[in-house]
């Protein structure tokens, strides 16, 4: 994993890229695509870390494996 500055509490400036990228529901790809990084990353560092601080939510969470899941923001960092 690539070093990210912190920009507030625990969040890195992807994290809460992320979150606003997210205020509309996205799905995986889309923000793979937008951050650049790689998909194993995403799935398993980046997108748990997000839903467990409760920062981020599955538009499907009876079914959070869904080919169909997106994710949306439950907390939006105000611009700085």
């Amino acid at each position: 994993p690539q070093a990210t500055p912190h920009v507030g509490g625990d969040l890195t400036e992807v994290e809460v890229k992320v979150l606003r990228f997210c205020k509309e529901s996205r799905t995986r790809a889309e923000i793979v695509k937008m951050t650049c990084l790689s998909l194993d990353y995403v799935r398993k560092e980046l997108l748990p870390k997000l839903i467990r601080s409760n920062q981020l939510a599955y538009t499907l969470p009876d079914t959070p494996r869904s080919p169909k899941q997106r994710y949306l923001a439950t907390k939006v960092k105000k611009s700085e």
